[in-house]
């Protein structure tokens, strides 16, 4: 099945388009890979990605900069990518601190989401998704270099919630 072309609103005025599309890609999961290494290392579910997780180039190999909760300054200036997506969310009140979304855990833990955002040009905002129910993305789909992943914690309201392995039942043999 092809999909239409993305056709977005136009001004009445000026005929100017008033929205886009914005795409994940692999640059973002690996944006939302590194923001949940770094709340994991710090125990807390928020973050200020200029002053805690930012680094020079070259100080890490990139894989092991992902890993360890490190992002470059082009990265934290494409958190917005994330945050359109709902995967991370700025913190009300707290000027440059973000944190995991519950669905940014689920996406990182294998859960599909769609693939596009579509952005107001008016408020810059996130105003929904096209056809997010055809076209959808995993993890998996989009981290290409075989660099396994997976988190061992979750997000409810705004917490960290590590997950405890499931008691094996008296039937389960």
């Amino acid at each position: 099945m092809t999909l239409e072309k993305f056709k977005p609103k136009v001004c009445s005025c000026c005929g100017q388009t008033e929205e886009y599309l914005m795409t994940i890609d692999a640059g973002t999961c690996d944006i939302v890979r590194a923001i949940s290494a770094a709340i994991r290392k710090k125990g807390e579910n928020i973050i200020h990605p200029r002053r805690e997780m930012e680094m020079g180039k070259n100080q890490l190999n990139y894989q092991q900069m992902i890993r360890e909760g490190y992002l470059t300054s082009t990265m934290v200036g494409n958190l917005s990518k994330a945050r359109s997506q709902g995967l991370i969310a700025q913190i009300e009140g707290k000027s440059g601190y973000y944190c995991l979304t519950r669905k940014g855990a689920e996406f990182l833990r294998g859960a599909s989401i769609p693939k596009y955002a579509v952005m107001s040009k008016i408020t810059g905002h996130q105003i929904g998704y096209w056809h997010e129910n055809e076209e959808r993305v995993k993890l998996r789909d989009l981290i290409k270099s075989g660099d396994y992943w997976e988190i061992d914690f979750n997000i409810i309201d705004r917490r960290i919630i590590m997950n405890i392995p499931q008691p094996a039942t008296l039937f389960n043999f």
